[in-house]
């Protein structure tokens, strides 16, 4: 997706380059040298691989004396975590109190982050003191629009540091963040959106399928870390997920799963659930048997016989399996035919 990614051919990306290395090198970098830096990056100049690490370059920012930051060098701060959908580190900012009228940022990063309930709370909270204050009215009627949005149950959505919150079109630049390793698409075969047009109209496609349940995944302390989604028919279910690059690899994705499969079953009927990988792709086999889920012997027809398939519910005969899995894949419209032979 074209954006917020952009190509690194500037002098800045270089100087972005020159700092962050001398991190690595254990060069001395103080917080202030740091903040002039961050505060001078032409936001065209980050792309998906520098964003990690000038997030974490802002947090060490703040981990300073923040009563020393002016007014603008905050701005400029809030202005390159929206850029850079770092809604937990915006929520920081425009808590300091040299920043007036938090209230417009501290919903957008609410409502980015699927944190409904606090933002319901900061909107009464406002009503009750600053009854005059300006856009409030304009703000409760947004956000009552993003709420009608989620019709789950808070208490299932969250465990930890990982929460789900359903995928809207105001995450489209979260997403694209998370989507830019080509791999993704090709292992859970997603399209390739060139631009936020192209995600946009994918999206509105998914949302008008009343099966599909498709979610964003957050973390508490980054955003968005990636996407999961369940697909349910006559209590069966199909998901898949996926992490961006930075994100892999760290448990994220179980914990994303275990809260789909439980709403899954307390939500929206379902018994049991499949899911499919590549042969290949041995490090979602690994995290399909750490989420219980079984292998199952089973075989799709070329050009899809690198599909491996898997299952998790009570215990069904291979026969039961091949006809509930063939009908499941028929009705998700994947172009997927199993093979009657059963591999042993």
């Amino acid at each position: 997706m074209a954006s917020p990614i952009s190509s690194q051919s500037t002098s800045a990306m270089a100087a972005s380059g020159s700092v962050l290395k001398r991190r690595h090198t254990g060069a001395t970098i103080t917080p202030d040298h740091l903040c002039r830096w961050l505060c001078e990056l032409p936001l065209a100049d980050v792309n998906a691989t520098r964003r990690l690490p000038i997030m974490q370059a802002l947090r060490r920012v703040l981990s300073g004396d923040n009563r020393q930051l002016s007014t603008a060098t905050i701005a400029n701060l809030v202005r390159l975590a929206q850029y850079l959908c770092d809604w937990p580190l915006l929520k920081r900012l425009t808590s300091l109190p040299q920043w007036d009228w938090q209230l417009p940022l501290w919903l957008q990063a609410d409502v980015q982050m699927g944190d409904f309930e606090q933002a319901q709370a900061r909107l009464d909270d406002a009503a009750e003191q600053h009854p005059q204050a300006p856009l409030l009215s304009l703000l409760q009627q947004e956000f009552a629009q993003y709420r009608s949005q989620s019709r789950y149950p808070p208490a299932l959505m969250r465990h930890g540091a990982i929460s789900l919150t359903p995928l809207a079109a105001h995450h489209v630049n979260d997403f694209a963040w998370q989507f830019a390793d080509k791999s993704i698409a090709e292992l859970c075969n997603l399209p390739s959106f060139s631009n936020p047009q192209q995600w946009l109209q994918w999206l509105y496609r998914c949302q008008q399928e009343p099966e599909r349940h498709q979610f964003a995944i957050m973390h508490s302390a980054f955003g968005m870390i990636g996407s999961v989604c369940l697909q349910v028919f006559d209590e069966l279910g199909f998901f898949y997920y996926w992490l961006g690059k930075d994100f892999q690899a760290q448990g994220f994705g179980p914990q994303a799963v275990n809260l789909l499969i439980t709403l899954g079953q307390r939500q929206l009927g379902m018994q049991r659930c499949y899911a499919k990988v590549y042969a290949h792709n041995l490090n979602s086999q690994k995290a399909l048997k750490k989420l219980q889920f079984e292998y199952l012997p089973l075989r799709a027809e070329a050009p899809n016989a690198q599909e491996r398939f898997y299952h998790r519910g009570p215990h069904q005969t291979r026969i039961r399996h091949f006809v509930d899995l063939e009908q499941l894949l028929q009705r998700l419209n994947s172009g997927i035919e199993l093979s009657p032979k059963i591999v042993v």
